[in-house]
């Protein structure tokens, strides 16, 4: 054979072995699986929300849930349904894109971005990892009268939609379709595909992902700390004080998401690691305790704070803790000291003396306009609650505040050590630095001021608590009757701090 003829051959056999390799591996992009969505999430979120399938996810927020029905009707929240709606009857009525997306994970995330900006960021996977392509040309497809627009960012092409009313971004990667207001989330989330740090390299979060419920209809995750900055962009500055407790709270939360006709319910974990500064980790190693004071407080409760309490030792302990790596329990040890010198007060002798298995901080209404603050704790013994904090007023001077009967024979007495309260329990008890107090079935009840006492045990006279309230009496069939933290919250009594 020729040397020319065994150059043909070598050439021709190179060509037929390079071509056998390049089909193989487009084969093989062809048949390879997308890459986890979650990786694209923005690692800033503060909100994240997942779903396995979006469509029956919307299905069954959509049809029948009095709760969405009635938000339906804010601004917001309708324009969410009418895209929502639009975006899901397109997928339905196209087959190519019902095939590209059908059963793949979806997940949306909340941002805060730029100075008072927020931005939503939108991604799902794709049957394959080398569908993107037409996932692209779907959207183009059906952008209608919105102009688009191409750029590359990392060798990634990032498609732009925009009219007169905004633009949204839009870019494939690994078979990831990522979806923005805002193209800077979209680069941020290339960077993170190409990087691997995702929010899956948080430690808090990968193990609230172990305890997602599969089946919910969808998983949230929210970020304390974060979630403190986009509540502040929505806040007035008068509630910034308020607002910063939220991101003192914990770390983060994953609550699975269900749906009945008449409610939306969140239940899952919420964690605070003890490695980091979150209120949640003072009522660790405390079980969980019967929620009673709905039996004392008045049907008008706008919001109420239940901690239940079974070691009042553990608690105080954690609760310097807390303060320490805040820098503030040396703050605390010193008030403690002062009201020991002045007035023979201790949280141990005194209220610990006597402390039943609740603490509860409560907003009413105010005999005289507003809200007003009181306070419930449960008393294992009320006779011993009573010695107590007689003991007390006996070390001081109250000539000046002796006791007055209340017309059904309770009796109200002043708080004999100010500030007692905060000092032992912090700054959710600062508007009793001055008080007065009653006892009312198991509870000592305080108050600001007699009026507002009063009106506490008008509403137990009259049968008028919130226990006795249908509306109340309804909701906590959701709820489990123990727990360690109760909030509960009524959005029809609270439009003025909700404005705020």
């Amino acid at each position: 054979m020729s040397p020319a003829k065994k150059i043909i051959l070598l050439v021709t056999g190179l060509l037929v072995l390079a071509a056998g390799v390049f089909a193989y591996f487009r084969i093989s992009k062809l048949k390879a699986p997308a890459r986890d969505p979650l990786d694209a999430v923005p690692s800033s979120a503060f909100c994240v929300i997942g779903a396995d399938n979006p469509h029956e996810a919307w299905n069954t927020l959509n049809h029948g849930n009095l709760v969405w029905d009635a938000l339906s009707v804010t601004d917001w929240a309708h324009e969410v349904a009418a895209t929502a709606a639009e975006t899901d009857s397109l997928l339905t009525a196209d087959p190519e894109a019902a095939a590209l997306t059908r059963d793949q994970p979806c997940w949306i995330s909340l941002n805060c971005t730029g100075a008072d900006r927020f931005d939503y960021f939108i991604s799902f996977s794709l049957s394959t990892a080398s569908a993107g392509d037409d996932a692209i040309a779907f959207l183009q497809k059906h952008a209608k009268e919105n102009t688009s627009a191409e750029k590359t960012w990392k060798q990634v092409k990032i498609f732009c939609f925009g009219n007169k009313n905004g633009q949204w971004c839009a870019a494939t990667e690994q078979g990831i379709v990522m979806i923005s207001g805002n193209e800077e989330l979209i680069k941020s989330s290339i960077d993170q595909l190409e990087k691997g740090a995702t929010l899956k390299n948080d430690k808090t979060f990968a193990q609230l992902m172990d305890t997602r419920e599969n089946s919910a209809t969808a998983n949230v995750f929210v970020n304390y700390e974060r979630f403190e900055v986009a509540v502040k962009r929505l806040s007035n500055e008068s509630a910034y004080e308020r607002v910063e407790n939220i991101a003192r709270f914990a770390s983060w939360s994953e609550l699975d998401l269900s749906f009945r006709p008449n409610a939306v319910l969140l239940n899952g974990y919420t964690s605070a690691p003890d490695s980091a500064a979150g209120f949640l980790s003072v009522m660790k190693g405390q079980t969980p305790q019967r929620i009673e004071a709905a039996g004392v407080l008045p049907a008008s409760t706008q919001n109420f704070t239940s901690f239940g309490i079974s070691n009042f030792g553990l608690v105080m302990d954690r609760y310097d803790a807390f303060l320490a790596k805040e820098g503030h329990s040396d703050e605390r040890r010193d008030h403690l000291a002062q009201l020991k010198r002045n007035y023979g007060y201790s949280p141990a002798d005194n209220i610990g003396a006597w402390l039943g298995n609740e603490m509860v901080q409560a907003e009413i209404p105010s005999p005289g306009g507003g809200m007003v603050t009181i306070a419930l704790f449960s008393a294992a013994n009320t006779a011993q609650a009573r010695s107590s904090l007689s003991s007390l007023e006996l070390k001081n001077d109250t000539s000046a505040t002796q006791p007055t009967a209340d017309s059904s024979g309770y009796v109200i007495r002043k708080t004999p050590v100010p500030e007692m309260l905060s000092a032992t329990f912090g700054p959710m008890f600062s508007d009793l630095a001055e008080s007065y107090y009653t006892i009312i079935n198991q509870f000592v009840v305080f108050a600001p001021d007699e009026n507002s006492l009063r009106s506490v045990i008008a509403a137990n006279i009259n049968g008028t608590t919130l226990e006795r309230n249908r509306s109340y009496a309804v909701f906590v069939t959701n709820i489990s009757s123990e727990a360690s933290i109760t909030v509960y919250v009524s959005p029809s009594r609270c439009e003025n701090t909700l404005r705020e």
